[in-house]
């Protein structure tokens, strides 16, 4: 899995600071902004990937019971039929 760390720190060095000095992706030679948009890439496409909410049960059904789901990704609390988590933007997938 691709470090966001030094994405962002390569992605500043090459766009803002246009320097290799302090790039971690910097090797001396024509791959690197190569290796660090393969990177970028990985952490987009996770980041759009779906994922799947997951139920909550508190308390015991003999007394009282509630439920709610919370993000598969973050496990902030949505709604059903949510598209997306209120908390950190990622698309859920309803089965």
């Amino acid at each position: 899995m691709a470090d966001k760390e030094k994405v962002l720190k390569g992605l500043e060095n090459c766009a803002i600071k246009q320097s290799c000095l302090g790039c971690p992706y910097c090797k001396g030679n024509a791959t690197c902004q190569d290796d660090m948009a393969k990177d970028a890439l990985e952490l987009l496409k996770e980041r759009l990937e779906p994922v799947e909410p997951h139920m909550v049960i508190a308390g015991s059904e003999a007394e009282w019971q509630t439920w709610w789901y919370k993000c598969g990704a973050c496990s902030g609390q949505v709604n059903p039929g949510d598209k997306y988590c209120w908390h950190c933007g990622r698309a859920l997938k309803w089965e």
